[in-house]
This record gives structure tokens, sequence and C-alpha cells, in this order.
């Protein structure tokens, strides 16, 4: 019965992921539509409304402030990873007794690992 109840799991989480991953192509083909769209526009080719042109800068512009939102949350994520490590080999080191740390400071790299 556990081990059903992790394929359970297991498979709710990937049709979780495969949804996720499809509102991403979806936005991504919606950023590329106003982008030619908007190109489009600008150019000549098609007569739409400033109204309409504005909508499209809004895509793009949103679709802008949230990959560098993402950037910021990959970098800090990157950022944590390095200080476990660090926090962690520098432990190891005081543990062994290769550095005479304080008690104090090997509580401090317990917490953050």
């Amino acid at each position: 019965v556990r081990w059903m109840a992790i394929i359970v799991k297991a498979k709710a989480l990937r049709a979780d992921q495969d949804a996720e991953e499809a509102k991403v192509r979806h936005k991504a083909k919606q950023v590329a539509s106003a982008r030619t769209r908007l190109q489009n526009w600008m150019t000549g080719r098609k007569s739409e409304s400033m109204t309409q042109a504005v909508r499209w800068m809004a895509i793009i512009v949103k679709a802008k402030a949230l990959r560098a939102d993402q950037d910021a949350e990959e970098a800090k994520v990157r950022h944590k990873a390095k200080q476990v490590a660090s926090a962690r080999t520098r432990l190891q080191n005081w543990m062994t007794g290769r550095k005479s740390e304080s008690m104090t400071q090997a509580v401090r790299w317990m917490a953050i690992i």
C-alpha cells in the first residue's frame, strides 16, 4: 500500500509539472506572437489600434519582469547552495581538528546546514 501511495504522489507531481510546462510554453508563444504583431504594427504592415499595440507591449514587459524575477530567484538558490556547501566543509574541518574555531561558530554552520 505504501509503494502505491508513492507512485500516486509521483504521478500527481508529474502531472503538476506537465501543467506548469504547458503554461510556460503557452506564455512563450503569447510573447512571441505579441512581439511579431507589434513589429508588424510598427513597420506599418498591419493597421491595429494604439490600444492593441499597448496590450502587446504590456505582454512583453510582463514577460521580461517575470524572467528577471526568475533570474533573481535562481541566483538566491545558487547562493544558498554555495553557502551550505561551504558551511558543511568548514564544519567537517572543525570536527576533524583541521581548523580550530569556536563552538559558537560551529553551531552557526550547523544552523546554515
